[in-house]
């Protein structure tokens, strides 16, 4: 597969981080341009690339092409700095992967051509053209985590894992030091599970230090399966309840005794080359220098080691693990081996994770910005558009292809509006503070579904576990989390200064889309149920009071992080004086309501009269729980299929992996502002919509601009 950058043009609507082939279409080859002066460097203006990314699997080609230039005897092409090749007799050059393959490099990629006579030479205007992953599972990147000790996997004395930007790839941003002061003391590594993936790659960008004995196996990563899930094991006998989906994932990686053939470790020996298990030919690790390395298990056992010294990829060596043809459910970084007699220092960065064969990364990413989603703005909307809805996706569960989440990212929705617990970040396999939280969040960023979706704009808000914890309350609310998720979100900040609550108008006007921080002020929800316990506080409860009296919309669309329409734990019932006033308010309003709920993980639907319905759709990636009882005022309700599980390891066990898929569920709406009608729905993982056991359909459509109920 071969994908031009010059006189071709993507077709618009590519969706490059899910593409497994890139689609294109011919456009006019550019004239040759003319010498600046008779006999004189003949010049090459190449014509820009419309910077569509290209999506890579392991056969994508890159066509470097540009026009004839008048009078070129020869040409030189350069690529990320490095030339590449020289003395070419006529334009075009192809670039990709494979052994012994120059090739490119994920994100930005640079080029340009040098057009050659006797007379002389000239280089063109770079050009640039950007290489993403398809099915990336995760990355950690480190470049927004705290400099410091890194939490790891077991306690360790005498070796750690430190963040700083003096070990960072490329030489910006943050990487991590793997070190070890104590001969007695080397073993340093964090584990990350994930669900299981039949082929699994590892990239990692490794530099030696120093090393106080050559000869040494210094484990530097690893990909392991889990024999009879001995990890969630472990996590059961740790006794972490998961409720809504709390359980922490340092129970998950809890050590455990595995068999070697159940692992595949990537390891350095010391003052030599690096090798894998079952892979006897080494690579050279120089110290000093950078060096990217992908360890590949395949579905069959069977495993590949490549590196790739910044211009050429080199497949070091092929081998056979029989016992990793089970899937893969774990990676790691750093050393295994609490006992290695040496003292050393290893940098490692840029760290991800594929279920096919990763790009290489890039020195030329810009590593200074905190990636955020973009801000939704009603003015870059069509006449028609459609939004996906939905909470809980936890980080241990990736990735996400099989999940709801990933039914709503091939959805292709105009925007997101996430209902809050994005990746658990209170749990996660990150170091818990302000930094690492925003950390986990552009981390997750790099998985392929998640990716997708972040291609268009995000409405957040923010739930419990997105500010500290479960069941998190005014008073014990983190005050760095809190601090994160005002520095992360890029949501309207007219209504309140870090965008927590606000409205905004869409359909010039006749759609009014809210949404409610119900958190932070939010009075324990443990607290006696009476009329001064609150959940908006009485500042945002006056401003959504004034905001649902005063509409004008035909439609008001409410987002909330929990339900309001059926019985929870840490829903809307727990202060049911603060909800009558916000369900009387609705009522009484001439127009439409529909609140958008998550947090409950089931799909759920509310039915409290025509003018105002509840749904609700959770989890996007994560256990089910019981199934909820309707709340008070409601009509007719719907909610499951679900079960009650104490811990995920229960709920694998009992329901399978695509038990728990098939659980999950995310919410879709379609506005059509010229016909006057909005369509909501909630659907299952494949992207149905859910019909319950009772036979419900959970799909409606509204004509926004009528009042039945005035009739």
């Amino acid at each position: 597969m071969t994908s031009s950058l010059s006189r071709r043009s993507f077709l618009t609507g590519l969706s490059a981080t899910v593409l497994t082939a890139c689609t294109l279409e011919d456009t006019a080859r550019t004239r040759p341009a003319p010498l600046m002066q008779s006999g004189g460097p003949p010049e090459v203006p190449l014509v820009r690339n419309p910077g569509s990314p290209i999506a890579t699997d392991p056969d994508v080609r890159v066509l470097l092409d540009w026009p004839e230039a008048e009078g070129a005897t020869s040409y030189d092409v350069e690529l990320n700095d490095v030339l590449i090749a020289t003395a070419l007799s006529t334009p075009g050059l192809t670039i990709g992967f494979g052994d012994r393959a120059i090739a490119p490099q994920e994100g930005p990629n640079r080029w340009r051509v040098r057009a050659s006579n006797g007379a002389g030479s000239r280089w063109s205007l770079p050009d640039t053209f950007t290489i993403e992953s398809a099915r990336q599972v995760r990355a950690r990147t480190f470049d927004f985590e705290d400099p410091g000790p890194l939490e790891s996997t077991v306690a360790t004395d005498g070796a750690e894992l430190d963040v700083g930007a003096a070990y960072a790839f490329g030489g910006s941003g943050q990487g991590v030091a793997l070190r070890a002061r104590s001969s007695r003391n080397t073993r340093a590594y964090k584990n990350h599970d994930q669900l299981p993936i039949d082929e699994c790659w590892l990239r990692i960008c490794v530099q030696p230090r120093e090393w106080s004995r050559d000869g040494v196996a210094l484990n530097l990563a690893r990909i392991r399966n889990r024999a009879g899930d001995v990890a969630l094991d472990a996590a059961a006998a740790d006794g972490e309840s998961v409720g809504d989906g709390s359980d922490r994932d340092d129970a998950l990686d809890a050590p455990t005794e595995i068999s070697p053939s159940s692992s595949e470790l990537l390891y350095w020996t010391t003052g030599g080359g690096v090798r894998s298990t079952s892979i006897a030919a080494a690579a050279d690790l120089p110290s000093g220098v950078w060096s990217q390395l992908q360890l590949g298990v395949k579905s069959d056992g069977s495993v590949e080691l490549w590196q790739f010294d910044g211009t050429r990829e080199i497949l070091i060596g092929t081998g056979m693990n029989p016992g990793m043809a089970d899937p893969k459910s774990q990676v790691s970084f750093g050393n295994i081996n609490p006992n290695l007699g040496i003292t050393f220092e290893v940098w490692i960065d840029e760290l991800a994770v594929g279920q096919q064969r990763l790009p290489w990364a890039g020195v030329m990413s810009d590593r200074s910005v905190l990636p955020r989603p973009a801000p939704l703005l009603a003015e870059e909307l069509d006449d028609t558009f459609s939004f996906v809805f939905g909470s809980c996706n936890n980080s241990s569960l990736l990735p996400y292809d099989t999940m709801a989440i990933g039914a709503a990212a091939r959805m292709e929705p105009d925007f997101t509006v996430h209902l809050g617990d994005h990746g658990y970040p209170d749990t996660g396999a990150y170091r818990q503070s302000g930094a690492a939280y925003q950390s986990l969040w552009t981390d997750l960023g790099h998985e392929s579904n998640v990716a997708s979706l972040l291609r268009k704009p995000w409405l957040m808000v923010a739930s419990d576990h997105d500010l500290g914890g479960n069941n998190i309350s005014a008073e014990t609310v983190v005050p760095f989390a809190s601090e994160a998720f005002d520095n992360y979100n890029q949501n309207s900040t007219d209504a309140q200064p870090q965008g927590r609550y606000g409205t905004m108008l869409l359909a010039d006007g006749e759609i009014e889309m809210v949404w409610l921080e119900e958190i932070i002020h939010r009075s324990p929800v443990k607290e006696f149920n009476g009329p001064a316990k609150t959940c908006l506080g009485p500042e945002q409860k006056e401003w959504f009071l004034r905001v649902v009296s005063e509409s004008t919309a035909d439609l008001m669309i409410i987002a909330s992080q929990t339900t309001i329409g059926h019985v929870s734990e840490s829903g809307w019932i727990q202060y049911s004086a603060e909800r009558n006033e916000l369900i009387d308010a609705c009522r009484a309003r001439d127009g439409w309501t529909r609140w958008l709920s998550g947090d409950k993980h089931t799909a759920r639907w509310a039915y409290f009269e025509e003018r105002l319905v509840e749904w609700g759709a959770a989890a996007w990636a994560e256990i089910p729980q019981g199934t909820p009882q309707p709340a008070p005022g409601v009509e007719l309700s719907a909610s499951g299929p679900a079960g009650a599980f104490p811990t995920r390891r229960a709920a694998l066990a009992s329901l399978g992996l695509n038990g728990v898929a098939n659980a999950t569920s995310f919410g879709f709406c379609e506005i059509d502002s010229i016909a006057g009608t909005a369509s909501f729905s909630v659907r299952d993982n494949n992207g149905e919509v859910r019909v319950q056991r009772d036979g419900t359909i959970l799909e409606e459509m509204i004509d926004y601009r009528t009042r039945p109920w005035s009739s």
